[in-house]
């Protein structure tokens, strides 16, 4: 079985870009120094994004491409992110999700690598398994995106969306 799935959803880039000039004010970096020592993994400033996390009364659109796809029923964390230019992500697991919808608005020129695998998602929106090791490389521009997590399997996430 895959780790990860692409979703051929027609999202409105304008719609994303808007919601992206709403809240980038927001951003701040998400602190996971303590969870990578925690992890072992290889830390330090540039590898840090930006995050917001979206209020239940904001994000309105991504809760109805969330309908759209089937999901609606599973609890979700709706977020903001902003890898800055030059930054990386090392080889880790997610914390706190085992799944994860990423919806890329700006910057995606560089793969995220799965189990070793690259996988470019420029233009669509990217279902991954997020227990399985994964990293981001350094990239030429800010990688900026929506990213939808769930605490359910992937595998569970496929089944329903395929229902």
């Amino acid at each position: 079985m895959l780790n990860y799935m692409f979703l051929r959803q027609d999202i409105s880039k304008k719609e994303l870009s808007k919601i992206y000039n709403e809240f980038k004010d927001k951003l701040s970096p998400l602190n996971l120094e303590k969870k990578f020592a925690r992890q072992k993994y290889s830390y330090d400033d540039k590898t840090n994004p930006l995050w917001y996390t979206f209020k239940n009364n904001e994000a309105d659109f991504i809760k109805k491409f969330i309908e759209k796809i089937g999901l609606s029923n599973f609890e979700n964390k709706i977020t903001l992110s902003l890898l800055p230019v030059g930054y990386s992500l090392p080889d880790h697991t997610d914390f706190g999700r085992r799944t994860v919808i990423i919806i890329p608005i700006l910057g995606y020129d560089a793969p995220v690598i799965i189990e070793n695998e690259e996988v470019f998602y420029k233009d669509s929106p990217l279902l991954m398994d997020a227990s399985k090791i994964h990293s981001v490389p350094t990239h030429t521009q800010d990688r900026i995106g929506i990213q939808i997590s769930f605490k359910q399997s992937f595998k569970k996430i496929i089944e329903k969306i395929n229902a």
